[in-house]
């Protein structure tokens, strides 16, 4: 990651003087108290973002995102962050950065003279947010998530489908459901059982989908509690990767596994192979990210994919992770996806 110009404090170095953010410079006898205290004392309403929040929260996106705005007519940003850059087109959807995420508590640790310093008024103006946070990223702070619509309906293992059933078994005695489902049955017949319908189904996504948005104190409240028993599940590789990169999809393993009349691989998965070969050629035998049999021999093979390698793809994309750190995020996004403007007939049916 790119340096970051991080406030830096001496105190009690003599004659020393202090840089509290680009352009503010202090005298040591200039003490005062940490921005991070004052907060709560002039700023009860706002929370202190940390690095406990994953950059992808909808809270650090918001921070990223503001932070470009209020640099937007600048050539250069104010706290000289490394991967700033002058942009025409601010998104808001776009995780923030390690570097700011640093500037941002290191900055909040800095002792100022008061709640009017500048650098006060920009780290509340930058690295905080409402104390009431939404469900959505309470859930996320504890290392799981509620599902979106990213997430497969059809399939039985994994996504809404489980979730489903979960939430059927859980309240098939009560006559009003938890979350109030529009077409809900108490303890439905064979003939009208709600797991295969579909409609009923997705109206439990969209409860869910509404009580994701709803912000609370804490996990003590009652619609946090709906939500991480009936709306959430662990964060898998993934279900990380559909979510930063919203413009990549899922391939589809059956068809990169078909072969031409001819006996020739399909192009796409030779290109994912080659890429595979190009980040891991240097490696010795076991080595490599997947550990491919025979692997001094297969490198120089470019054009033979082995019978197995696909497999991985199973096996990673289910992987438990908690950030984008997780090796298996990488490796997910770099080997088993495909960007959504190349997907057509590659992407996997959700």
């Amino acid at each position: 990651m790119a340096s970051t110009n991080l406030a830096k404090t001496a105190y009690g170095l003599a004659g020393a003087s202090v840089l509290l953010g680009a352009g503010y410079v202090a005298k040591p006898w200039l003490i005062g108290d940490r921005i991070v205290d004052l907060l709560k004392v002039h700023n009860p309403e706002r929370q202190l973002l940390t690095k406990l929040s994953a950059a992808y929260s909808d809270r650090w996106k918001k921070a990223w995102y503001d932070y470009r705005k209020g640099n937007e007519s600048n050539v250069v940003d104010k706290w000289e962050i490394g991967d700033w850059q002058k942009e025409i087109n601010i998104r808001n959807d776009v995780p923030a950065p390690t570097s700011f995420i640093d500037a941002c508590e290191t900055n909040s640790q800095v002792r100022v003279s008061g709640n009017s310093d500048p650098l006060y008024q920009e780290v509340l103006k930058w690295c905080t947010g409402s104390s009431k946070i939404s469900i959505r990223d309470r859930i996320r702070d504890s290392g799981k998530r509620i599902l979106n619509n990213y997430d497969s309906k059809k399939n039985e293992n994994f996504g809404w489908k489980p979730l489903w059933k979960k939430y059927l078994e859980a309240n098939k005695n009560s006559n009003t459901d938890a979350l109030g489902v529009s077409g809900w049955i108490k303890n439905p017949t064979p003939e009208n059982s709600l797991e295969n319908n579909t409609g009923v189904m997705d109206d439990f996504i969209k409860k869910c989908t509404e009580l994701s948005r709803v912000e609370v104190e804490g996990t003590g409240d009652p619609n946090y509690q709906k939500a991480i028993s009936y709306c959430a599940d662990d964060i898998h590789a993934e279900d990380l990767v559909k979510e930063v990169y919203p413009g990549r999809k899922m391939i589809s393993l059956s068809k990169l596994k078909e072969r031409g009349t001819d006996g020739s691989v399909d192009p796409i998965a030779k290109e994912i192979w080659q890429s595979y070969i190009a980040k891991n050629r240097d490696r010795a035998p076991g080595e490599d990210e997947w550990k491919v049999e025979s692997w001094h021999l297969k490198k120089d093979q470019p054009e033979i994919i082995p019978d197995n390698f696909w497999d991985n793809c199973t096996e990673k994309r289910r992987i438990v992770i908690k950030s984008v750190e997780d090796v298996a995020f990488d490796q997910v996004k770099r080997y088993c996806t495909i960007d959504k403007n190349r997907s057509h007939g590659y992407a996997e049916d959700l």
